[in-house]
């Protein structure tokens, strides 16, 4: 190797290095939105529901559908927090699957519902959902596997014009909130012509951003004018729609 190309080679290197530090960094400094107490009460294991925490959340119904969800939580958020929804869909049959992200971005690990999907050959079809980056990010992998995916859940998210499903034969559900100051109506609005054609839109009056978790406030967000758990369950109705119509589906 000639002396030009190590030192290309060790510079390509430290590129790196200063790119893996500076997003430790950010996400150290960043902090993570904790789920409040209450989320991890949904994570007990009973006859119905078999709770697991390693290597992912994962709640396995006893008496278990043939369609599977695989969530990607938002960004920097406790993957607990999105506990209490999970588990409401899996006390309908469906494997419930939150993917922890590396450094708790969904961008970082995007491709890990693979992962999910092959340690359980024997669900048959799956949706991939996430909220706010975690949706995008799940379009991305969604757009990147259409072999693989039923259908894609979005919860107060939306995807880059790159992540093109309008012309793919998928499944989809976007559900979003009036008030929320990080995914607003309009831009939900703006992106709509990617999802899948014949995707549900559902408007959450009075939610927020926060509130399709259970964790504390993020900065930006807004005021919502109804609680949590009301806006979960609506989230998680139009989900459970979508899960139903595409286990339907595979007949």
């Amino acid at each position: 190797m000639t002396r030009r190309r190590k030192l290309l080679g060790g510079a390509l290197v430290a590129t790196i290095l200063v790119g893996v530090v500076a997003v430790f960094a950010w996400a150290q400094l960043g902090g993570q939105s904790d789920a409040l107490p209450g989320a991890e009460t949904a994570l007990a294991s009973d006859d119905d529901v078999k709770v697991e925490l390693e290597p992912w959340i994962t709640l396995s119904p006893s008496d278990r559908a043939s369609t599977g969800f695989i969530l990607y939580p938002g960004a920097r958020v406790d993957p607990a927090a999105y506990a209490p929804s999970a588990r409401a869909i899996a006390d309908q049959g469906y494997l419930t699957v939150i993917v922890p992200m590396p450094f708790g971005i969904a961008a970082l690990g995007a491709d890990q519902a693979t992962d999910v999907m092959e340690a359980f050959p024997e669900v048959e079809r799956w949706v991939v959902g996430g909220h706010s980056i975690g949706g995008a990010m799940a379009m991305q992998y969604t757009d990147d596997n259409v072999d693989r995916v039923a259908g894609v859940a979005l919860w107060g998210a939306y995807p880059s014009p790159d992540d093109d499903l309008s012309t793919e034969p998928v499944l989809g559900v976007s559900v979003y909130a009036s008030e929320d100051g990080l995914s607003t109506v309009e831009e939900i609005e703006d992106t709509a012509q990617y999802l899948p054609q014949g995707t549900d839109f559902v408007l959450i009056e009075g939610g927020n951003h926060t509130n399709f978790g259970l964790y504390e406030t993020q900065d930006g967000d807004g005021e919502a004018t109804i609680t949590p758990a009301e806006q979960q369950s609506q989230t998680v109705a139009a989900t459970l729609e979508l899960l139903d119509t595409v286990e339907a589906a595979g007949g």
